[in-house]
């Protein structure tokens, strides 16, 4: 967004207004802090921009600032008279993916309709109705993953499918049950084509005790060797599983500390040029997960 204000304040004649649009107060803050940082607003600071309230939203509007930083709730006026400027004003919504598509955003177009509008987002909604294409129209500019691992902006990802290597997270036998319960339940077509897509998702098969406690146990043993030369990431199905997750992580973290701590301290094999480095990973993990 910054670099974009600045080449089209510098590529074109005009003074138009950019209006900065988020959904949140921590972005909103965060990116008109950074506008201010990499000097877009001169000497002054990034609050003067940011608009309080839907009547200065619309009154910051009515005049010229070079930027206008605001939540797309501030238009929630929704009888307020449409602005007609003598200049152009060109609105970047960030996020562009979400909160750009109802009420307030309708409210938006209404007050500026010669506005010109861009999104940025990292997650496009590309399901059948398209609706960010069909909202801010097609890319302008990708920046794909590809090019930022070239560029060095982020590391390769790497693929490894773990579920064939946890011996036990598999269990066809229930799926094959919810199948012969639906065969032998008394209902119609519909009923069961809507029962099979909702069992489709196999939620509840997913977050069920014994197979979380696999991946935990897994994810344990699989980062046992390597927490000292890198870090992980969790993506779970939703918030309640995260939580649970950690929890079971927890607990087998802790199950790997004591033997650790059994076989190093307690062997009697090792040899004393060893006891030094075997010494150094126990207080390390010491100091990262503390004394059990």
């Amino acid at each position: 967004m910054v670099f974009l204000a600045q080449k089209i304040r510098r590529k074109f004649e005009g003074s138009p207004t950019f209006v900065i649009l988020t959904d949140r107060e921590e972005l909103n803050s965060q990116i008109s802090d950074t506008f201010e940082n990499c000097g877009l607003l001169g000497k002054n600071k990034s609050a003067q921009f940011i608009a309080t309230s839907g009547e200065d939203l619309v009154q910051k509007l009515k005049g010229n600032p070079s930027f206008i930083f605001t939540l797309i709730q501030k238009f929630n006026k929704p009888n307020a008279e449409p602005i007609y400027p003598d200049h152009d004003i060109i609105i970047m919504s960030d996020e562009a993916h979400r909160s750009q598509y109802g009420i307030f955003a309708d409210n938006m177009m209404k007050l500026l309709p010669t506005a010109a509008r861009m999104g940025f987002t990292g997650t496009p909604l590309l399901s059948s109705d398209n609706i960010t294409a069909r909202t801010f129209g097609g890319y302008v500019s990708v920046y794909d993953f590809k090019r930022a691992v070239e560029d060095g902006a982020t590391v390769p990802l790497y693929y490894e499918n773990r579920g064939e290597k946890i011996l036990d997270l598999h269990n066809p036998e229930i799926t094959e049950q919810i199948l012969d319960a639906i065969e032998n339940a008394d209902l119609d077509v519909d009923q069961q084509d809507k029962l099979e897509a909702e069992f489709a998702k196999e939620i509840h098969l997913m977050t069920a005790e014994p197979r979380l406690k696999s991946i935990a146990r897994d994810f344990v043993n699989h980062y046992s060797d390597l927490w000292t030369s890198g870090k992980a990431m969790f993506v779970c199905l939703n918030k309640v599983t995260c939580v649970r997750m950690y929890n079971y992580v927890q607990e087998y973290w802790k199950e790997e500390i004591e033997d650790v701590y059994t076989v190093r301290e307690i062997s009697a094999k090792e040899s004393d040029e060893e006891k030094p480095a075997a010494k150094k990973s126990i207080d390390d993990l010491k100091r990262l997960f503390g004394d059990l």
